[in-house]
């Protein structure tokens, strides 16, 4: 199996592969150590002792696949946090920029308003030009 993962690398990434490979290095030990514990050492306290290092070598594996599930986890976790903050933001920008649109939407409406109005001094000479009541009245007494 140990030749498939280092042949083949069949995870996805890298780091999947050495861990995998990692794995299986150590069940390889821990299987070829199981010979320790039969009459091929006739002392038993060197076979305690063989047990203990082989204790050693389980926890440290477990130990190490640990650290790496809970490293996975609080990245996923940060990850995801994030992503959430940063939609937060984008929310937040998006509002935003939606009131500054309105707003000028309405700055805009009132200036074209105030453009389509004619100012107020055109307003009063074309009044004047139209309607003059003196220049009318000279013009009518000067006609006899």
């Amino acid at each position: 199996m140990l030749s498939f993962y280092v042949a083949g690398a069949p995870m996805s990434d890298k780091f999947n592969n050495f861990i995998q490979i990692f794995n299986e290095i150590v069940i390889c030990l821990a299987l070829a150590s199981l010979v320790l514990f039969t009459d091929f050492i006739g002392d038993p306290v060197e076979r305690y002792e063989w047990g203990y290092t082989l204790l050693k070598l389980i926890a440290s594996s477990v130990s190490v696949n640990v650290f790496i599930l809970l490293a996975t986890i609080v990245t996923a976790i940060y990850i995801s946090i994030h992503k959430l903050y940063l939609k937060r933001k984008k929310a937040k920008i998006t509002k935003e920029l939606e009131a500054k649109r309105a707003k000028n939407a309405k700055n805009v409406e009132k200036a074209t308003v105030l453009k389509k109005r004619k100012p107020l001094a055109v307003e009063l000479e074309v009044i004047v030009e139209e309607e003059d009541p003196l220049e009318s009245d000279r013009s009518i007494k000067k006609a006899p």
